[in-house]
């Protein structure tokens, strides 16, 4: 079954990228990551990221894509949204099911800029420690133990 972008609703096209297969959207250039691909990126440096975003570039006005709920191009299940290392601005999708993660055009640059100014420190905050109004109903801790890893994958300190 075809991947599809939750905010074009066009097929997403398998790319390689620096060995990593990613899905990314021809027209708003946002990219799903299976789980662990981020961290497979971030593996190669943080300059990675920018590399990727420069690779996928929008062909449309992406700031007309309203931020509503979206659905996981791999399974369809509703994503969740999520704060990017608990205290950045950047609120991010995830796929509770499949652990995918869903990144729109300029989201891995704000990624990397945090991760900079983090000194790229794992997260001294415990998982618990999430805000209580980005609670789903249920699956919470699942979902949070999920998150972390992404933090951790993504968060680590460049060899």
């Amino acid at each position: 079954m075809a991947r599809i972008c939750p905010d074009c609703n066009v097929p997403l096209e398998a790319r390689e990228f620096q060995g990593v297969t990613i899905d990314a959207c021809s027209k708003c250039a946002g990219i799903f990551f299976d789980e662990g691909e981020v961290g497979r990126i971030k593996a190669q440096g943080l300059a990675a990221f920018d590399a990727l975003e420069d690779a996928v570039v929008p062909t449309i006005d992406v700031e007309a894509i309203a931020d509503r709920p979206r659905a996981c191009p791999s399974c369809g299940t509703t994503m969740d949204k999520f704060r990017y290392m608990y205290s950045s601005k950047l609120m991010l999708d995830e796929c509770e099911r499949c652990g995918g993660i869903w990144v729109q055009d300029g989201e891995l640059r704000h990624m990397r800029q945090v991760l900079q100014e983090q000194g790229l420190q794992r997260p001294a905050v415990s998982i618990a420690q999430g805000k209580k109004a980005d609670r789903p109903a249920s699956g919470y801790a699942d979902r949070m133990r999920k998150v972390h890893q992404f933090i951790l994958s993504v968060g680590g300190r460049a060899a």
